[in-house]
């Protein structure tokens, strides 16, 4: 299995460094930002499948980042895991109607559990995508 391309925005380097660690010997290719607008701008040029998010990054913050994604037409449907400090109620909800995937908190997460979830969410795309070659190629049957 190819494994995702995982694009971490935070600005601990505590943080940081324990996710790409933890994240490259899991085999996941692992790409940082310090801020939302570097997130954006590497966007482009990583073009992950999966971004890990801080909400509390400086410049353009999580929720600034989620916008300007959503409006993005190439990457607004590329799965979000929020992995922050801000866990209230309100701001779970406010990630949410910006289209997060789900949300965990820095400070009582489990690392298999996020791992699971990257994987889960990496091959829902793969499959849907199997799903259409599989359909399209009945279809050609049919058609001969």
């Amino acid at each position: 299995m190819k494994f995702p391309k995982v694009l971490l925005i935070d600005n601990d380097a505590f943080y940081i460094n324990l996710h790409r660690l933890k994240l490259t010997a899991e085999g996941f290719v692992v790409e940082v930002a310090r801020d939302g607008n570097e997130g954006l701008k590497k966007l482009s040029e990583f073009k992950p499948n999966i971004i890990l998010l801080e909400l509390a990054v400086p410049n353009l913050d999580g929720f600034g980042f989620l916008k300007k994604l959503s409006e993005n037409p190439i990457f607004k449907n590329t799965p979000v895991i929020v992995l922050s400090q801000l866990t209230q109620e309100s701001d779970v909800v406010r990630a949410q109607k910006l289209g997060v995937s789900r949300c965990f908190s820095k400070e009582s997460f489990d690392f298999k559990t996020l791992s699971s979830e990257i994987i889960k969410l990496f091959k829902g795309p793969i499959v849907k995508k199997a799903e259409r070659e599989r359909e399209r190629e009945r279809e050609n049957k049919n058609v001969t």
